[in-house]
């Protein structure tokens, strides 16, 4: 089960594709469309990536984030938060840990510290 804000064009092209791929996805549909992070390869398959800004995630956003998380939290054995997050999801991880604390599922984070410089 895939659980992720997504926003406009983007993130309705995101979506489309997981669900192409048979991948179970929960949307929660922010306002700010999902980023786009462009990798380029040289001929010597050196690889560049840039990063688009992450969105700004409202509190209303957010918060329906963490109820549907916890609804899906009931059936999960284990729960895996990866990538990096928004500056305005700050505390996110402390929050879903907590969340998943009070329920028999188990939490892993794999996020960046901050993103690389675009």
């Amino acid at each position: 089960m895939h659980l992720l804000p997504l926003g406009g064009y983007t993130g309705a092209w995101v979506l489309r594709l997981l669900v192409a791929e048979g991948i179970k996805t929960v949307p929660v549909w922010v306002q700010s469309p999902t980023r786009v992070v462009t990798t380029v390869v040289d001929q010597a398959w050196h690889q560049i990536v840039y990063f688009e800004p992450p969105p700004e995630v409202r509190s209303e956003e957010k918060e329906d984030f963490l109820a549907k998380l916890e609804a899906l939290q009931e059936q999960a054995d284990m729960v895996i938060f990866c990538g990096s997050v928004p500056p305005s999801f700050e505390e996110f991880h402390e929050e879903a840990l907590w969340i998943g604390s009070q329920r028999s599922a188990t939490g892993r984070v794999d996020k960046k510290v901050q993103d690389p410089v675009s």
